[in-house]
């Protein structure tokens, strides 16, 4: 049926690729989605990483390990941050991760042929850099004695600086892969690498929670002085708006990043190949363009405000257990049962966060025979739309 539409009148706005790329609604979400995931990724380094699994430690520890044998890590400290302190060490990393990214994502527009001949070009690159050292020295050692299967010492030592440098390299792929990932994604509009780099990441997450059970814990580092970073089962004072405590508002954000690194990324490969998959002559029709806009003005507008409003329902949520409390202290009675129960450590707990905040949820889901919310939201939608057709978008000339 797209087939039949015939436009209304040519516009000076159309939906082809080369436009709808560098228009400013698109490039804000991929902006909006690239700040959230180098924020999540921040968030989660501080909760989880740093000071505890980083980079820094493990290249430290195998340098250690490495200089009994008169061997040490290549690579400088100034890209690795091991010269760095806290959350800093993680900075020349994501600066490099965010270079490979996009240049992973701006090899995607290229022309397969042009595509094949940079891998091609690159592995070779690598190889002779990894075996070229140990081949010239070896045939330059060689020469003219006829003992070619005796490879020099020196040679052999350049062998393993290459290989050592390999392994520094894979040690730092593994903490700055979802990052890679995720830049590639939202750039290079691939929904596989924005599904592995939220994919590794909850991986990471489910990971680590079940290797800081006390039992896991027990056995795994009971021998060593350290172990991994958990967040403490109790909550906490709420300093925060008088309802949650940091370590409940650094967890807040850190999974309000993720919906908004997911939605925005998303919403713009979503959106542009909506765009893609219309007829030609649709891609003209003055209609469809204005609808196409108003769609991503709206989805915009959707995610600063569902994300606000998500984020304050639940703060409302996570310390309704503070207004249960309070209810029960003002209660009229016994005040050492309701003292009891104020200072019960169940509800300080994180199954007493997660039982009060369901209480909460099924509180809201009473008020819908309360308070007509599909008609307030009809309402406020309708006067959106009216706005917009009494002052229609400018048309802009390409």
């Amino acid at each position: 049926m797209a087939d039949d539409v015939q436009p209304q009148q040519e516009g000076m706005r159309t939906l082809h690729l080369r436009l709808l790329r560098i228009q400013w609604q698109v490039v804000t979400l991929q902006l909006i989605s690239t700040i959230a995931l180098l924020w999540m990724y921040l968030k989660m380094v501080d909760l989880y990483i740093v000071d505890s699994i980083d980079h820094a430690m493990a290249i430290q520890f195998f340098d250690t390990q490495l200089n009994s044998a008169n061997l040490e890590m290549p690579l400088p400290a100034w890209i690795t941050g091991e010269d760095e302190l806290g959350i800093t060490k993680f900075y020349p990393i994501m600066v490099l991760s965010i270079i490979i990214g996009g240049s992973m994502a701006a090899l995607t527009f290229q022309n397969p042929i042009i595509q094949r001949r940079i891998r091609l070009g690159l592995l070779l690159a690598f190889v002779l850099w990894l075996f070229g050292p140990f081949l010239i020295k070896w045939l330059f050692a060689n020469f003219g004695k006829g003992n070619w299967w005796i490879p020099p010492d020196d040679s052999v030592e350049s062998l393993f600086k290459g290989v050592i440098v390999v392994l520094e390299v894979i040690l730092i792929g593994i903490y700055i892969i979802p990052l890679v990932m995720g830049i590639r994604g939202v750039w290079g509009l691939s929904k596989g690498a924005i599904a592995w780099a939220t994919g590794i990441m909850l991986l990471f997450l489910i990971l680590h929670a079940l290797l800081t059970f006390q039992v896991v814990e027990d056995l795994l580092f009971a021998a060593s002085s350290g172990g991994l970073k958990k967040i403490p089962s109790l909550a906490g004072e709420p300093t925060i708006l008088g309802l949650i405590s940091p370590n409940q508002f650094s967890l807040l954000q850190l999974s309000l990043l993720l919906i908004i690194f997911q939605e925005s990324s998303m919403g713009v490969i979503r959106y542009l190949e909506y765009a893609f998959r219309l007829p030609e002559t649709c891609k003209k029709d003055p209609e469809y363009v204005t609808q196409f806009y108003n769609l991503l003005n709206g989805h915009m507008i959707q995610t600063i405000v569902l994300m606000t409003l998500c984020g304050i329902t639940t703060i409302i949520a996570l310390g309704f257990h503070t207004l249960l409390l309070s209810i029960v202290a003002a209660l009229p009675g016994d005040g050492q049962w309701a003292y009891q129960i104020q200072e019960s450590i169940e509800l300080e707990l994180t199954y007493g966060l997660v039982i009060s905040a369901l209480l909460f949820l099924l509180l809201l889901a009473g008020l819908r025979y309360i308070l007509p919310w599909q008609r307030i939201s009809g309402i406020i939608e309708s006067l959106y739309q009216k706005r917009t057709i009494e002052n229609p978008p400018v048309q802009e000339e390409y």
